[in-house]
């Protein structure tokens, strides 16, 4: 309604039983309860924030962290996306390692460039979420799937989160080939789709003299 109020919203730590601390909007594991407030109504709900966890190559459990950047992405460590990111070039350098889970996300590299995996750096891609379905046009004469967000069906889909719009033809890229991810270190695919990436050599993921590529899980589909 027009002259509806809005609540008021505040959390609390779960141990703060008389609610009388607030604190900011939760992200991290733990107990909480959100409190509502309409004139002298209110209303209290408790909930729980799980940890984000994934199991590595080696059986270890790995606890991740939100990334709510939209323009970047992290350099080091665990991290999930918490929102679409869009961006240029991106690197994991020497000595480095990137646990990524795009958490069921859009990583879009916008026709500019790719990601490259450094010798001695290690990347690590994984994927979860609600698995939100995606469709994309396929190029008659390239085979090249572009993402068409517009679209609700169609012959040509993923499941999951989608890592494209990569180009290593692109003049501000060194490397000219892995359209998606250009690899001199160590990737480990466990989930997630290399889709609609295109270059000059392997369109997906190209692999450099010396570099290791586990695949694990997830898709490498529509690359030009």
């Amino acid at each position: 309604d027009a002259g509806a109020t809005e609540p008021v919203i505040t959390y609390y730590a779960a141990s703060d039983t008389e609610l009388t601390t607030p604190i900011d909007k939760p992200t991290e594991p733990g107990s909480y309860v959100v409190k509502a407030t309409v004139g002298s109504a209110t209303a209290e709900l408790a909930f729980e924030i799980k940890a984000h966890t994934h199991t590595d190559a080696d059986g270890n459990v790995i606890t991740f962290q939100p990334w709510e950047k939209t323009d970047s992405l992290p350099t080091e460590g665990n991290w999930y996306l918490t929102k679409d990111v869009t961006l240029t070039n991106f690197s994991v350098i020497s000595g480095k390692t990137v646990n990524l889970c795009l958490n069921d996300k859009v990583l879009n590299l916008n026709k500019k460039g790719n990601i490259t995996v450094a010798a001695g750096a290690t990347l690590n891609l994984f994927d979860c979420g609600t698995g939100t379905t995606r469709y994309y046009d396929k190029d008659a004469t390239t085979g090249l799937w572009t993402l068409n967000t517009a679209l609700t069906s169609g012959d040509y889909s993923t499941t999951g989160g989608v890592i494209t719009g990569g180009n290593a033809s692109s003049t501000i890229n060194k490397f000219k080939s892995g359209g998606g991810i250009n690899v001199s270190g160590t990737f480990t695919m466990k989930g997630g789709n290399i889709v609609g990436n295109t270059s000059s050599g392997a369109g997906g993921v190209y692999l450099q003299t010396g570099a290791t590529f586990n695949m694990d899980g997830g898709s490498i589909v529509g690359n030009k």
